[in-house]
């Protein structure tokens, strides 16, 4: 008998999962949201400019970002995931969890509203017998650590935001959410629910009570370095551009926010979204030509190159997911 969390039949059913995107106009919503709002952002910009501005870029300050994507971006985020799975008993090693994070990196990126994160949950159900629902809710809790970090920097550095009335104790919410047993008001809840959802749900929320305090802890901090690296990598292409004039402290202030936006299911992983943030968000300190080519250089370093390093994955990946276990 396979344990509690894991599937007997190691078949991925995930009850009602992306049926809101069932509708093939719902799906091509982050498609068109891209063309709409990078359309918009050039609109303000002139290309030419754009290109001369690129074409300045410090090489040196390029290979930096490039090789903190790798480090950090890259590494620190399959490390923090390969260890939540370890916590339920899911002991793959870092080269697999690797294999598995990037091989699906180019399915997510084109894949409407992060559906390609999927591929992972089908993955480890097929080849290492986990429960579709913990597997998904490793992703959904991987997901929330980031979102909490986001939160505690901008609440931390809220006095250097472009955008008003963000306070300080907006950084106290997310960390409410995972140090406090917000899922028993969630368990009391499915006594509600339809029969069909409370099996896989109550699978889903298994995950969270094996986390303890101390892990919890140490998968924020790791969360925390990761969007500081974001920044980072923001900051050497501002400098590797010669814009000068955005100041270090608003730069960590407003770039999470940015992430934020970018997170937002309207886009194709934040690519527009991105754009556009940053010539809203720092429009007061360089031109719109000198913040949409730092943005382009920004997307590149953090969203097409990780896709670019796990495209040689993605055939091997998918023939070991459609192949029987």
């Amino acid at each position: 008998m396979a344990p509690a969390n894991m599937r007997e039949d190691g078949k991925l059913h995930i009850v009602n999962a992306g049926s809101y995107a069932s509708s093939p106009i719902v799906k091509l919503v982050p498609y068109f949201g891209t063309a709409i709002i990078l359309f918009l952002a050039l609109r303000s910009t002139q290309v030419a400019n754009v290109r001369e501005v690129i074409s300045k870029m410090d090489l040196r300050c390029f290979f930096l970002a490039l090789a903190i994507t790798a480090t950090f971006v890259v590494l620190m985020d399959v490390e923090k995931w390969r260890r939540c799975l370890a916590v339920v008993g899911c002991n793959i090693t870092l080269k697999q969890t690797v294999f598995i994070r990037l091989g699906s990196l180019p399915i997510k990126f084109i894949a409407p509203f992060n559906s390609g994160e999927l591929t992972r949950v089908l993955y480890l159900s097929r080849r290492h017998n986990l429960a579709p629902e913990i597997g998904l809710a490793s992703i959904l809790y991987d997901k929330l650590l980031n979102f909490a970090a986001i939160l505690f920097i901008i609440g931390i550095m809220n006095n250097y935001l472009v955008v008003p009335y963000i306070r300080w104790w907006i950084c106290i919410i997310p960390l409410m959410i995972l140090f406090t047993p917000a899922r028993n008001a969630m368990s009391a809840m499915l006594k509600f629910a339809p029969e069909r959802f409370r099996r896989p749900v109550k699978s889903a929320l298994s995950f969270f009570d094996r986390i303890s305090f101390l892990n919890t802890i140490f998968f924020f901090l790791i969360s925390v370095i990761f969007e500081l690296s974001i920044i980072m990598i923001t900051w050497l292409i501002l400098i590797g551009l010669d814009i000068k004039t955005v100041p270090l402290s608003v730069v960590c202030a407003n770039v999470p926010l940015i992430e934020l936006i970018s997170s937002m299911p309207i886009s194709l992983s934040g690519f527009g979204t991105r754009e556009a943030s940053f010539l809203v968000i720092f429009s007061s300190f360089a031109s719109s030509s000198e913040l949409f080519g730092a943005a382009l250089l920004v997307t590149f370093v953090k969203q097409f190159f990780p896709v670019m390093l796990g495209l040689p994955l993605v055939r091997p990946f998918l023939r070991d997911l459609i192949a029987s276990p």
